[in-house]
């Protein structure tokens, strides 16, 4: 390994980009162990959290215990959760959503009525079409950060968690997220499957393989 290498054979967190720069194609002989020490230079000095950055003491482990380690069972982790966790309830979760429609409309108010965004795009002014540009960019920023809190319950609807009945989650769920233009059925399908193939590069859904 190269300059990028931790003291004691440990692991730098320059050591993936060194590999890396290694496994290139160098355009001569010998070209790529005269790149490793500039690369590793640079990169120590562009990283200045480097030495605050958390490593996992289970990154040391070896592939052997990993293989042999018993790991505890879902059910075992379970039963460490207070059974209160698992008590559904719409009652408690209806003021959140009544906070998140009162910041949703106040925005929508503020940036509407007092500002006075439009959606006319100005052509008089490269000034005011600055502005205007910027006033849409912060009020995208602060409604999407709103309308997010929607998204979160309609999310938690669609796992089921918003109370013990299931009409109510999917109705609650579809027309939380009708208003945040998301596909509330095709999305709660897909995002079961998410669930139950976490990772999974054959059947996953989000780490799918490029052939």
């Amino acid at each position: 390994m190269g300059k990028g290498g931790g003291k004691g054979g440990e692991r730098s967190v320059t050591e993936p980009l060194l590999l890396e720069v290694k496994n290139g194609v160098p355009a001569k002989e010998g070209a790529k162990d005269e790149l490793v020490p500039k690369v590793s230079e640079a990169w120590h000095s562009f990283d200045l959290f480097a030495k605050y950055r958390w490593e996992s003491p289970y990154s040391k482990w070896s592939e052997e215990k990993w293989k042999t380690y018993q790991w505890p069972t879902k059910g075992e982790l379970k039963a460490l959760i207070p059974a209160h966790c698992f008590k559904r309830s719409a009652m408690k979760v209806l003021p959140y959503m009544g906070r998140d429609v009162v910041h949703i409309s106040l925005c929508f108010y503020i940036f509407h009525s007092v500002i006075g965004l439009s959606t006319e795009v100005p052509t008089d002014s490269v000034l005011r079409f600055v502005a205007w540009a910027a006033g849409w960019i912060v009020y995208g920023i602060l409604q999407g950060a709103c309308l997010s809190g929607l998204w979160v319950i309609g999310h938690e609807c669609g796992h089921g968690a918003f109370s013990e009945y299931p009409l109510l989650n999917d109705t609650v769920g579809w027309v939380l997220h009708s208003l945040c233009l998301v596909p509330y059925f095709s999305w709660q399908y897909s995002h079961a499957k998410h669930h139950r193939r976490t990772n999974d590069l054959v059947d996953g859904e989000f780490c799918l393989r490029v052939e």
